[in-house]
Parts: C-alpha cells; sequence; structure tokens
C-alpha cells in the first residue's frame, strides 16, 4: 500500500483504459475510466489493477477466502477496475471474487471450469479466456484440435462478453517462423 501511495502522490501513474496491456492480457479499453474528477493527472481509481494468486492453487476455496482475499481487498477497492486471475482456476473460487464490487475482467484458464465460469460471469463480465498453449506448441500443429477447442469455448462461452488471448507460446508446431 505504501509503494501505491508513493506512485499517486508522486504522479507516476498513466491512464490505462485504451490500447494498453492490462492484466494478464487484453486491453483496458473501457469508457467506465478515468473515475469523475479527473483533471489530468491519474489517479488509483482511475486505473485498471491485476491482482492474481496462482502461487495458491493448493489451497481450499475457505482457506482463499479466508487467508488471501482479505489482503487483497483494500488494495483492489483503491483502483477503479480489477481484472483478477492469471493461470489459476478460478472457478472454485468464484463465490468470493464475485464479492469484489469493481471486478471487470476474469481470466479464464486452461485449469478453469469453461461452462462454469460461463455461468457465472455471464455478460457482466470480460470472460478473458486464455485457450491452452500447449495445443499450438505441440511439435506438430494439430489444427483441428485447435478448431475443436476454439468451438467449444465459444459455444460454452454464448452470451458472454468474450476475449480469447493466446498467452505463453513461442512457437507454432515448434516452428519459430509461423
Amino acid at each position: 500500500m505504501g509503494m501505491v501511495d508513493f506512485l499517486e502522490r508522486e504522479g507516476l501513474y498513466t491512464l490505462n483504459n485504451e490500447g494498453d496491456y492490462v492484466g494478464s492480457g487484453g486491453f483496458g479499453w473501457t469508457s467506465q475510466l478515468p473515475a469523475a474528477g479527473f483533471e489530468g493527472r491519474a489517479r488509483t481509481r482511475d486505473l485498471w489493477v491485476l491482482l492474481e494468486s496462482q502461487e495458491t492453487v493448493g489451497v481450499s476455496p475457505e482457506m482463499f477466502e479466508e487467508f488471501v482475499l482479505p489482503y487483497q481487498l483494500p488494495l483492489m477497492e483503491r483502483f477503479g477496475l480489477v481484472c483478477y486471475g492469471c493461470c489459476e482456476p478460478v472457478h472454485a473460487r468464484w463465490k468470493a471474487l464475485s464479492r469484489i464490487r469493481n471486478l471487470r475482467r476474469v481470466s479464464v484458464s486452461p485449469w478453469c471450469n469453461r461452462a462454469a465460469m460461463a455461468g457465472n460471469l455471464g455478460g457482466r463480465y470480460v470472460y478473458s479466456l486464455k485457450p491452452h498453449p500447449g495445443l499450438l506448441a505441440a511439435p506438430s500443429f494439430d489444427e483441428q484440435a485447435v478448431r475443436a477447442d476454439i468451438r467449444d469455448a465459444l459455444e460454452k462461452t454464448r452470451g458472454c462478453c468474450l476475449e480469447m488471448i493466446m498467452k505463453d507460446n513461442n512457437t507454432i508446431g515448434n516452428d519459430r517462423g509461423a
């Protein structure tokens, strides 16, 4: 919190509500930021923030709610909008995460239950889908498997505000020139 205070006090923040990389992928395009009263100097309430807890994937949803989220909430509440998650399967933590008042984007990793998250997020949040990078990085490119995965995602997320972000790939079918 001290670092957040310092950055704000010293005027070191810049807006991230346009074509800015925000969170664990995607861009910050939104008309909800900056917040009312913005006069040219970015404050935390004018910005997106990313929080995640992928290091705690082995922690039960109840322990997450008791020992992790209470320490994250005060930070998230200072910012205008929140992106939550990276590679962790957030579907089991949704009950707790849904209490984040300014949550707008949720990372749905390959280890999430896609259908459950579609029901949880609907059109109220950005469903930030991260397809499994292994489908592209395999030694030989299996176009049918990639198409099947994308079809599955599109069917399950119908009615959601979907963005699809391929992360963590350096090659396609082990071809660095692809």
